[in-house]
């Protein structure tokens, strides 16, 4: 009979000791799932960023004014003034 109880206390420590590895193991991959989130936010929020600066930078290279300088500058060309006609021909 003393054999039997034993055996019973040597599962039950056996059964216990499996149970707190598995808890174990599934916290730790909790916490590597959580951190592999944190630096999936973090990749968002630079590239959220990122898309904000060049939105900045298309609007600034779209305006009037950057356009009107850049083909001064490197077209010689000039806004239109009164007393210019300007035709415009469309294409095919």
């Amino acid at each position: 009979m003393r054999g039997a109880g034993v055996h019973r206390w040597a599962l039950a420590m056996a059964a216990l000791l499996a149970s707190l590895s598995v808890v174990a193991w599934r916290q730790g991959r909790a916490f590597e799932v959580q951190q592999q989130l944190e630096e999936a936010r973090a990749d968002r929020s630079l590239a959220l960023s990122n898309q904000a600066q060049l939105n900045r930078d298309i609007r600034a290279l779209q305006s009037r004014e950057r356009i009107v300088r850049v083909a001064r500058q490197l077209l010689g060309l000039r806004p239109p003034t009164g007393q210019v006609r300007v035709i415009r021909v469309e294409g095919p």
